[in-house]
């Protein structure tokens, strides 16, 4: 999910990427809840007819999935936040809080989009930095991060692109 915000001059530009994410917590906990009522019921019928080794089993079950639920919660919280204005360029991420930061010239960035032919594969959209890479985008799908792609070249120079492939 890509949520574009720009200042009221337009010199300023911020964009917040996140995963979609479609089902909350409690949405996940009512999965969890029916599933954990049809797989302890199952283990008691089979507890009642003789093998009550199941139970413990039914348990864990229960509680593994509850722990990926909360898990994958957790990275989809994770967010990039790019804040471009005339000067600087900043990226930001994290899940609760920005715990990385990288900031740079905007005429020493550049912007490189490496799209293959292939239909299964998202490609690679990153911010290139004095010769270091910063991945964006990594949340998103194929069409999507064509769609961050389209939004970010706006703000850099023709020579300050690189496009490999389908852009």
């Amino acid at each position: 999910m890509i949520r574009t915000e720009a200042s009221n001059n337009n010199e300023s530009c911020r964009i917040v990427v996140q995963a979609n994410c479609s089902m909350g917590w409690r949405e996940n906990l009512i999965l969890a809840a029916s599933l954990a009522v049809l797989s302890i019921g199952l283990a008691t019928a089979l507890a009642l007819m003789g093998l009550w080794l199941v139970l413990p089993f039914a348990g864990l079950e229960i509680l593994a999935l509850v722990w990926a639920l909360h898990h994958t919660l957790v990275r989809l919280e994770a967010k990039e936040v790019i804040t471009i204005d005339n000067e600087l360029i900043v990226v930001e991420w994290g899940t609760r809080g920005m715990q990385r930061r990288v900031e740079a010239q905007r005429q020493w960035s550049r912007l490189r989009f490496l799209l293959p032919n292939s239909p299964f594969e998202v490609g690679l959209l990153s911010l290139l930095i004095h010769n270091k890479s910063y991945m964006l985008g990594s949340a998103l799908g194929r069409e999507e991060k064509k769609e961050l792609f389209k939004e970010l070249k706006v703000h850099f120079s023709a020579s300050q692109v690189i496009c490999v492939t389908d852009c």
